[in-house]
């Protein structure tokens, strides 16, 4: 996995992707909501963050608000039901579907403050959230 995700910077379904994958084994009922996530991450994907974020920022605000509550309603998900996903797994491949899916979070919010930049109200440091991750990978 490394640092940071592959092309998670500026693409989320290569952070879902695998999520999904971890899903459709260990809880198939939660698939629909990581697929939706992913239908609306795959409308704004690009090559770099600084492409991303600016198709972020044309999305409809409901379709950017329901990609945030999405990620958010799945990750407190994992971390509530880890117990049972880790007696149908192992504690590793839950720890890293759940790491896969803060880098989603973690990207998601830094498209968010990306487009606030942009638009000229960006609050101070919020772009580093992605680098907040990926410190957190060394550690």
């Amino acid at each position: 996995m490394g640092i940071g995700i592959r092309a998670a910077g500026s693409s989320l379904p290569p952070a879902l992707a695998p999520v999904a994958d971890y899903l459709r084994r260990i809880d198939p009922e939660t698939l629909p909501v990581v697929q939706e996530a992913m239908r609306i991450a795959e409308s704004f994907a690009g090559g770099s963050a600084a492409v991303a974020a600016p198709a972020w920022a044309r999305l409809a605000t409901a379709e950017q608000d329901a990609l945030s509550a999405t990620l958010a309603r799945l990750l407190i998900r994992f971390r509530s039901v880890e117990p049972l996903y880790v007696s149908r797994a192992d504690q590793h491949s839950f720890d890293i579907a759940v790491r896969r899916l803060e880098g989603a979070c973690h990207a998601d919010y830094t498209f968010r403050a990306m487009a606030d930049l942009f638009a000229g109200k960006g609050l101070t440091a919020d772009t580093s959230a992605r680098d907040i991750y990926m410190a957190e990978s060394v550690l």
